[in-house]
């Protein structure tokens, strides 16, 4: 059975005066094929659903939406089965781009952040078969990428001044197995710019 997931706010859609918020469905598999997880624009006074879409690339989808002014970013795809990082237009929802995953998907809620020098947001995600990605949020390219091989990651990468007071820097968690068997995990702190690893530190069992 398909889930939801944390709500997001967004902007007023239906014009009432308060603020709307997103959410999606998704996690479902049946005998044959995958069930496609589904995107959901909701009115926050009434309930009513605004409006609606199927993840583009038919996945199914676990990751909570960034949504950033007339953007929305997600990932799709699960622990077996790949998928893309997706942004959508707001509040159309309609694709704007999509980047792949290679062998599992993204699971990870992504990250928005915007260096002083840049004119928009990147995304930074992690897929579920070990990788940390910055993207260009205007087109999705991919600006770096690291990958930790034998680790897989649930979490969301968070982002810190570590080297510099003028960039931010890139922190994320990795588990150490295959699903769903782990033995520990990992922090590993990455160059914001250049993705290059500044320090590791092993947690748990290892």
């Amino acid at each position: 059975k398909s889930g939801f997931n944390t709500p997001v706010l967004v902007s007023d859609l239906d014009k009432d005066g308060a603020p709307d918020f997103m959410v999606v469905q998704g996690g479902a598999l049946n005998d044959t094929s995958i069930i496609a997880g589904r995107v959901y624009l909701v009115s926050s006074r009434t309930g009513r659903v605004l409006r609606w879409i199927e993840t583009p690339d038919k996945r199914e989808i676990y990751s909570v939406p960034a949504f950033r002014k007339d953007r929305v970013f997600l990932g799709t795809g699960g622990e077996r089965i790949p998928g893309h990082m997706i942004a959508l237009q707001y509040p159309s929802l309609k694709k704007i781009w999509s980047f792949p995953s290679q062998q599992k998907g993204w699971i990870a809620s992504p990250l928005l952040v915007r260096s002083p020098q840049r004119p928009h947001h990147d995304v930074i995600g992690a897929t579920f078969d070990g990788s940390l990605l910055r993207l260009d949020g205007n087109t999705g390219k991919k600006r770096w990428a690291t990958t930790l091989k034998g680790r897989e990651s649930y979490s969301s990468p968070a982002v810190g001044r570590f080297q510099r007071p003028e960039q931010y820097d890139v922190v994320a968690s990795f588990s150490r197995g295959v699903y769903p068997v782990y033995k520990g995990s990992i922090l590993v702190w990455l160059d914001g710019q250049s993705g290059k690893k500044i320090a590791q530190r092993a947690l748990g069992s290892h």
